[in-house]
């Protein structure tokens, strides 16, 4: 039991500082540029532009981030698989927190 419970309390740590996601930037902008039935590849340059974008913005902050907002944004990020998608999210989440730190109720 002992033993149990000091494998997870050094697993906790990796836990907190979860890498960021690795998406198939590749895959989901042949998909995005695929939309009108042929391949665009005006639509794939700035689909990689955006996603490298999204990527180089979210990168430094990452391990800053709480592990909630890691795991809800990753879960809401990972139906596209897109960077863009994950930096949308937590610049969100990050907005609402401090709105929400804000509020009081109007009576």
């Amino acid at each position: 039991m002992k033993k149990t419970i000091v494998m997870f309390a050094l697993c906790l740590p990796m836990l907190a500082h979860a890498e960021m996601p690795n998406y198939d930037v590749k895959a989901y902008c042949a998909r995005i540029s695929n939309t009108g039935g042929a391949q665009s590849q005006m639509a794939m340059q700035g689909c990689f532009a955006n996603e490298q974008a999204s990527y180089d913005h979210i990168k430094p902050v990452w391990d800053g981030l709480s592990s909630d907002t890691k795991r809800y944004c990753q879960h809401i990020a990972d139906y596209v698989h897109s960077y863009t998608a994950l930096q949308g999210c937590v610049d969100s989440e990050k907005a609402a927190a401090q709105s929400n730190g804000d509020f009081t109720l109007k009576k």
